[in-house]
């Protein structure tokens, strides 16, 4: 058996509850249990000036030790502090050496607490401000994953952020991505890289492919539903048309909302309905009462090419899917999703036909592509080719 290290060291983007790739973190740490490794997820850390102002959920940790939870056998997650946000400290020399500083103490603390003595963990980060990870650790296997375009949701690009991803490739062992446009964009010049992609948990893979193909639509209304993040992503004046247009149809949107200002857009339309955050074992429940799916994104570059998780459970759940232009989902078969011109019109045409989708048909395709695209396969193959280079 290849080596691997004792500790994989991820520093999330995002706080773990809001993480979309949990399953994923999940997964890894089944994947490498047999080599006798834990995965340590890093929350983010709290900044004493911008968590008053952006996690007043957390602003009580600020006054306590750092937070050590574990969530399985080799599974750990971590909640540290530095000294300041780590997108004001990057435009600082000066901090970011401080928050290096304190993150180090931070992990040897957490190292000797859980009896740790890792020469050379696996580090993995997100974006580039958080390259600075890479100095907390003497010698470090460092992987970078981009899942997103350096670009805001309207696909202008941040040249901050693209500076410095080019300042750090020489640091990365290991580049992955989640899509192919972006691996072609950013892959050249890392030592090595690995398309990774986006999936769903073995058990939401089961526990959709068990759901009965029937639509619950209650009183006869069709049910348009989308089950993940209430953002700014997604164009909430493309749904206020629809929802207008089609007052016979319930829009439904399920998942934790990032923007409470989203629903009060809607409080004087009755057929849109916002549910809120969800447990995983609630999915099957809510995607049986969907009778079209939709990804309903804002149209830019940034957003086109994005490989959202939730396509996959829609697939598994056999629902015919709506979506705006997503150049990844050019090879999946058209009868399972289809990407309509960007207005309402042609929207709600596209709606309108996949209504009278062959659902048990839809089953059989949809499982076939969304167990190629299980954490647990995806996870093996990845720490297969980490193993590979580590060693």
């Amino acid at each position: 058996m290849k080596r691997l290290p004792q500790v994989f060291i991820i520093f999330l983007s995002v706080d773990w509850n809001l993480f979309n790739r949990r399953e994923m973190v999940r997964a890894l740490a089944e994947a490498v249990k047999k080599h006798g490794s834990t995965i340590i997820a890093v929350n983010r850390p709290l900044c004493p000036f911008t968590t008053f102002l952006k996690k007043r959920n957390r602003i009580k940790e600020l006054f306590v030790p750092a937070g050590v939870e574990r969530l399985s056998d080799n599974l750990i997650l971590y909640s540290p502090k530095y000294f300041v946000h780590d997108h004001i400290a990057a435009k600082a020399g000066f901090l970011e050496r401080l928050n290096i500083f304190a993150l180090q103490k931070s992990f040897g603390a957490l190292f000797r607490q859980l009896g740790i003595k890792d020469d050379r963990p696996v580090v993995w980060y997100y974006y580039p401000e958080q390259g600075y990870v890479s100095q907390i650790f003497k010698e470090r296997f460092l992987i970078y994953e981009l899942y997103d375009e350096l670009a805001d949701v309207l696909g202008n690009e941040i040249t901050s952020m693209v500076i410095r991803e080019k300042k750090l490739k020489v640091n990365v062992d290991l580049f992955l991505s989640v899509v192919s446009f972006l691996f072609d964009k950013y892959s050249p010049g890392y030592k090595h890289s690995y398309l990774f992609g986006n999936g769903l948990s073995r058990e939401t893979f089961e526990s959709l492919k068990g759901m009965s193909v029937n639509s619950q639509g209650q009183g006869g209304h069709p049910r348009i539903g989308y089950a993940g993040m209430v953002s700014d992503r997604i164009d909430w004046d493309l749904i206020r048309e629809m929802a207008l247009g089609k007052t016979g149809w319930d829009f439904d949107f399920h998942g934790i909302i990032l923007d409470e200002n989203i629903p009060r857009k809607f409080e004087n339309v009755g057929n849109v309905s916002f549910h809120g955050s969800y447990a995983q074992e609630e999915l099957p429940g809510i995607l049986a009462g969907y009778d079209v799916a939709i990804l309903p994104y804002l149209s830019s570059d940034f957003l086109n090419h994005l490989h959202p998780l939730k396509f996959f459970e829609y697939a598994a759940a056999a629902l015919p899917v709506v979506s705006s232009l997503n150049y990844e989902f050019e090879d999946f078969p058209e009868s399972l999703v289809c990407m309509p011109e960007h207005n309402a019109q042609s929207w709600i045409e596209a709606i309108n036909r996949r209504l009278s989708a062959d659902r048990a048909k839809l089953k059989e395709v949809g499982l076939e592509i969304a167990e190629q695209y299980v954490w647990d396969n995806m996870c093996e193959k990845l720490v297969e080719k980490i193993s590979e280079l580590y060693s």
